[in-house]
């Protein structure tokens, strides 16, 4: 059994998760507080929207791993 189904939609996908960290860093940046965390976060989550990912859930994120992985 295929623990991770690339057709499958998540309740709360990546593409929302994206969304909002983003809003957090506006926010962030709006009120001069560093969130360098936050910033390599977006540059993970957008680079697994990338990859055709932005569907899933947060397991978008280990699928972006195992693949820089086996490269």
């Amino acid at each position: 059994m295929k623990l991770i189904d690339d057709s499958f939609s998540a309740q709360f996908p990546l593409k929302h998760m994206t969304k909002d960290i983003r809003f957090a860093l506006q926010t962030a940046d709006e009120n001069g507080a560093m969130a360098p965390i936050g910033h390599t976060v977006f540059q993970l989550y957008r680079q697994s929207m990338g990859q055709g990912l932005a569907d899933m859930d947060f397991a978008a994120v280990k699928k972006v791993f195992e693949r820089i992985s086996d490269s």
